[in-house]
This record gives C-alpha cells, sequence and structure tokens, in this order.
C-alpha cells in the first residue's frame, strides 16, 4: 500500500472537518518549521525533534573522514550531517497488538 501525500490530507480533512487547503497549509509550515530546525543549528550540534507521540527525528553530525582500507584508499568523506525518522518501541507495539490482536 502506498499513501500520497493527497491523499492523506484528504482524509485528516474528512476525519476532523476541516478543509484539505486548511490542512495543506498547516502541513507545509510545519515542513519549513521543521527545516528550519534542522539546517539552522550549528553543525555539531545534536538535534531531535519529538515531531508525533512516537514519532522522533533525529539529526547527527559526521566529521570527514578519509578512508584507506580495501577499494576505498584515498576517499574523502566530507564532513555532513544525517537525519533519521524513528518509531518508538511503545508505538510499534501498539501496531503489532491492534494488528494482530495479541
Amino acid at each position: 500500500m502506498h499513501i500520497t501525500q493527497d491523499t492523506f490530507i484528504n482524509q485528516l480533512a474528512s476525519r476532523e472537518g476541516l478543509s484539505a487547503g486548511m490542512v495543506r497549509q498547516t502541513l507545509k509550515a510545519a515542513e519549513r518549521l521543521l527545516f528550519d530546525y534542522v539546517s539552522s543549528i550549528a553543525p555539531a550540534e545534536e538535534l531531535t525533534i519529538k515531531l508525533f507521540s512516537g514519532f522522533t527525528v533525529q539529526r547527527k553530525y559526521v566529521p570527514g573522514k578519509t578512508y584507506s582500507r580495501g577499494m576505498f584508499q584515498n576517499i574523502q568523506s566530507p564532513e555532513h550531517v544525517t537525519a533519521k525518522v524513528s518509531l518508538s518501541k511503545y508505538y510499534m507495539d501498539q501496531v503489532n497488538q491492534k494488528l494482530f490482536d495479541q
């Protein structure tokens, strides 16, 4: 199953009795705010954003490195940040409980 952003917005709007435009505008504002947080804080500072209950966005600094082993000899990796979204164990347990009636 693949759920598009439009489908998600329309379903959210109909469940909450809101217009799809209002939901879309709110989610776009949240997206811009999330991007501002991730891109404006000093690179070496780790960042954790608890987006929703059970959903967390984490940003981590990775310093530059030169690889010198095997086929990756003399490859330079520039400093950068990585970001990942994770789900809490509690959230996943709730999903599994609902799916499998455990």
